[in-house]
């Protein structure tokens, strides 16, 4: 004859039973961030703070009027996913591919993103993203429409701009140290802010287009002229 479970036994039994089938939503709040960011595809007005998720690989994930404050993301791949209303605050993002990403009202306040290929992003689902204070070195622009971007107080040392179409963006004090511009659509574009930037005036398409006293300097000196 079976010996019936004492008392401890069942409550140990049903204490089991309840650790197995625990709700989702609770299983969601046990985790931590990272692993969630990791492991589930949708996030709405959240908040992400201080996390380290270098080279880790995105796929399909999408964000909504969610915050990353000090978070890196170094060599991080973001494949196929979308960014609706996001703030990067004082993030490291340098290195990050974006394939097939797209950007919608996304601002990054005093961010590094150097060394990114923008040009990789899904464009056609929107791409205006603003940057504060950012590092934008050697990143890539190529053959993009700009239009829509905004730029203020940021540096871009060595940055690729070639075949950019720039009327209406927004470029207030920044530094293109180090970059050339050619075959780019500058018709009715303000570079008045902008330093360090040849423009090769000869591939450009050019009209209403107003430049910085230094910018035009150093497009001049393209076409071998020196002004005295």
């Amino acid at each position: 004859m079976a010996q019936r479970p004492s008392a401890d036994q069942k409550e140990a039994q049903a204490a089991a039973e309840r650790r197995r089938y625990v709700p989702r939503g609770e299983q969601s709040m046990a985790m931590n961030n990272a692993t969630r960011l990791e492991a589930e595809l949708e996030f709405y007005d959240e908040t992400f703070t201080d996390l380290d998720l270098g080279g880790t690989h995105f796929a399909g994930k999408q964000f909504e009027a969610c915050r990353f404050e000090k978070c890196k993301f170094v060599k991080a791949t973001f494949l196929q996913c979308r960014f609706l209303d996001c703030t990067f605050d004082q993030c490291d993002l340098s290195s990050v591919s974006v394939p097939h990403t797209s950007l919608q009202g996304v601002r990054f306040k005093a961010s590094k993103l150097i060394g990114i290929d923008w040009t990789m992003a899904n464009v056609h689902m929107g791409f205006d993203p603003r940057f504060d204070g950012c590092a934008l070195d050697y990143s890539s622009f190529s053959g993009m429409d700009l239009g829509g971007v905004q730029l203020v107080s940021c540096r871009g040392r060595e940055v690729r701009l070639d075949e950019t179409t720039l009327k209406g963006a927004g470029l207030v004090d920044v530094d293109f140290g180090g970059s050339t511009l050619h075959r780019a659509d500058l018709r009715q574009a303000d570079l008045s802010s902008v330093s360090n930037l040849a423009i090769d005036l000869l591939s450009c398409r050019l009209g209403k287009t107003k430049l910085s006293l230094g910018t035009a300097y150093d497009s001049l000196s393209l076409l071998g002229v020196t002004v005295t």
